[in-house]
């Protein structure tokens, strides 16, 4: 099920322990800090989570207490496990993710979607992950060149923008209630909740420190059991 918190008064859903997150938007946009702050709020306590991160994220390098692992190890223990590929190990990526397929109950944050988001392993992981509990962060920049089901079997989409029409249309068409032709402040971005058709203006989230605060705290217990 996923997790519901108060915003602006209100209440706002945020991924489970099944679903998977599209977060959108141009570089420099804020959707790194965005989505390490869901990662900041995922089941790394309960399961692996696979960072996959071939820009070599500097916010991810705070992430004291995770693991660095080669491409296509698949980790047993619960935790953040990171994984720097190059375009050359995109054999490599494509068979670890099918592998995890194949092992189930992982976490995945894919980044950079246009170099390792095209492929079969990844759509299986997209259209069957919620059967076999791998909840997903899937990062892009241009939604046109990567699969389309990493948006159209989003649970949720976190959107900061995107200046190509080819790009809005192909958000549009699979999450018509989201504003995608809107300017935002920066750092703002729209979220929209597919299954109940619910868009929300998201405010910044919290810096990057203070998500990597969290991050760590968590993983602090986990990282004495290993």
């Amino acid at each position: 099920m996923a997790k519901v918190l108060p915003i602006d008064g209100g209440k706002i859903r945020l991924p489970g322990t099944r679903d998977r997150l599209t977060v959108i938007g141009p570089t420099g946009s804020g959707k790194t800090q965005a989505a390490l702050w869901h990662l900041s709020n995922a089941s790394f306590n309960s399961r692996p989570w696979i960072v996959i991160d071939p820009k070599r994220e500097e916010l991810l390098s705070g992430i004291e207490a995770a693991e660095y692992i080669p491409v296509g190890e698949i980790p047993k223990k619960p935790g953040i496990y990171i994984v720097n590929p190059i375009p050359s190990d995109a054999p490599l990526v494509d068979k670890m993710l099918i592998d995890i397929w194949d092992r189930e109950n992982i976490g995945i944050w894919l980044d950079e979607g246009l170099m390792f988001g095209t492929g079969d392993s990844v759509d299986a992981c997209l259209t069957q992950g919620r059967s076999k509990q791998i909840p997903m962060i899937f990062l892009m920049q241009r939604p046109v060149w990567v699969s389309r089901f990493a948006v159209s079997e989003a649970t949720f989409i976190q959107y900061f923008g995107l200046e190509d029409e080819r790009d809005q249309r192909t958000v549009k068409a699979f999450a018509r209630n989201l504003p995608v032709d809107q300017t935002l402040e920066r750092f703002h971005s729209f979220y929209y909740d597919v299954p109940r058709k619910l868009n929300y203006h998201f405010k910044p989230v919290p810096e990057g420190q203070k998500i990597l605060d969290r991050i760590n705290q968590r993983l602090e217990p986990q990282r004495k059991v290993i």
